[in-house]
């Protein structure tokens, strides 16, 4: 399921969405350096774009499917590399580190122009 704190996020991007019809969006899902990238990229489906994109089908049915895009980038694109995390000697900072590469990025790719 979609996490209580995601909500008002998601919802104020599934109005934005439903006013502004030319827009066209890609949302990254990132995870951090832990585990496989196998797991990671296959987490990020899973418990991101899977659990989304039926969120946005079910409550905001008037968006079109081409205009949200996908990227389970999983662990590919750190901002925070392995080598960085290693220098951290306390472990709430490397959590915090670990949870700064854990992240969701909305971008807006296209804006359609519609000609009257």
């Amino acid at each position: 399921h979609i996490s209580v704190k995601e909500i008002p996020f998601i919802d104020s991007l599934g109005k934005f969405l439903s006013k502004n019809t030319q827009i066209v969006i890609l949302i990254e899902f990132h995870t951090d350096i832990r585990g496989s990238e196998e797991l990671n990229k296959s987490s990020t489906e899973i418990c991101g774009k899977n659990r989304l994109e039926k969120y946005f089908n079910y409550r905001y049915p008037d968006i079109t499917k081409d205009r949200i895009q996908y990227a389970c980038i999983g662990e590919s694109q750190p901002i925070y590399s392995q080598t960085d995390i290693d220098k951290i000697k306390d472990l709430k900072e490397k959590e915090f580190a670990h949870s700064k590469n854990r992240r969701t990025i909305v971008k807006i790719i296209q804006i359609k122009i519609e000609k009257n």
